[in-house]
């Protein structure tokens, strides 16, 4: 009779233990899935404006078209330096960009951190208890 309620207590305890460890495991992809939305909105918009940036230019560049054959010098020289401001601007995006994506993997890397500290003390919390359990009178 005891050795059945041993018994049935451990299996109790894995059960429960094992839900902890499934809620953790839970948590941490429904945060991994909310950083995963955050990062591609954010390198979305950056497309956006990248594109924004990118037509602005070519239609800058076709409106002064006409005037090319009249000053070719001139129509070269702002359509180099137009060029080098849209890199500049397509640089910066860009960096943004890196820094968005290493912080959104500094950030899964922190909650998969805690999930798997909050599943070692779940399992170190079980192991100690089937200790008790099982320990002699």
């Amino acid at each position: 009779n005891q050795f059945m309620r041993k018994t049935l207590e451990a299996i109790s305890l894995w059960s429960e233990t094992n839900m902890q460890v499934l809620r953790q495991l839970l948590d941490c992809s429904a945060s991994t899935a909310r950083e995963g939305l955050s990062l591609s909105t954010e390198l979305q918009t950056s497309v956006f404006e990248a594109a924004k940036h990118g037509q602005s230019y070519l239609l800058q560049r076709l409106s002064e078209l006409p005037d090319a054959p009249k000053q070719p010098l001139d129509y070269y020289q702002k359509s180099l330096m137009a060029c080098v401001d849209i890199a500049e601007q397509v640089y910066k995006l860009q960096l943004g960009n890196a820094q968005v994506l290493l912080r959104s993997a500094e950030q899964v890397g922190i909650v998969a951190q805690q999930a798997s500290q909050r599943i070692q003390e779940s399992y170190t919390g079980l192991a100690d208890k089937l200790r008790l359990l099982y320990a002699p009178p």
